[in-house]
């Protein structure tokens, strides 16, 4: 059942002995171990990787967002300035004399 189970298939060859069946058995279920820790340890280091790399996008999307708010405030503040100082040299002409 365990050969079935990990899907090896005995083939042409097969244990005759109940010695030569357990071990078979035996590698059987460790050679599905000995693939399955690491690529679960591989997978789960693929995961964490793919996640930094998501919340670095994030935060620098974020970080996009706040210098163009920055940005759009310091070209109001100095559109603002010029105004006054227009308004300041319209008032100014108009009290010349």
């Amino acid at each position: 059942m365990t050969i079935t189970l990990t899907t090896i298939g005995y083939g042409d060859l097969t244990p005759h002995s109940p010695v030569s069946k357990f071990v078979v058995m035996l590698a059987a279920i460790l050679g599905v171990a000995i693939i399955a820790i690491p690529s679960g340890v591989i997978a789960g280091s693929f995961l964490n990787l793919l996640q930094s790399h998501f919340k670095d996008k994030k935060k620098e999307k974020q970080e996009a967002k706040k210098q163009a708010l920055k940005d759009k405030e310091a070209l109001e503040a100095k559109a603002t300035k010029a105004e006054k100082n227009t308004e300041k040299t319209h008032l100014d002409e108009n009290n010349l004399w």
